[in-house]
């Protein structure tokens, strides 16, 4: 998913209470939450199709890339905190 815009009606994982699940209500409001408690488990998720994408930190979606080469990541936004 190259772009928020791109998440618009998808089903997206993300950790319950965390900035991105702040982030995801506030600006892809058409998006299909799944939270998750864990970011683990969102990206779980992803790698069984029960999402389309897991919205995580750069730094965590860049670790998980590095555990699962699958996976791609893009930075579709910024939450100004944290």
């Amino acid at each position: 998913v190259p772009t928020a815009q791109a998440l618009q009606g998808k089903r997206v994982a993300c950790q319950m209470g965390a900035t991105t699940q702040l982030w995801l209500t506030k600006n892809v409001p058409s998006a299909k939450l799944l939270a998750f408690d864990t970011t683990n488990q969102a990206v779980e998720a992803v790698k069984a199709r029960q999402c389309d994408a897991a919205l995580v930190d750069t730094a965590q979606a860049s670790a998980f890339q590095a555990q699962n080469p699958e996976l791609t990541h893009a930075l579709v936004g910024e939450t100004g905190s944290g």
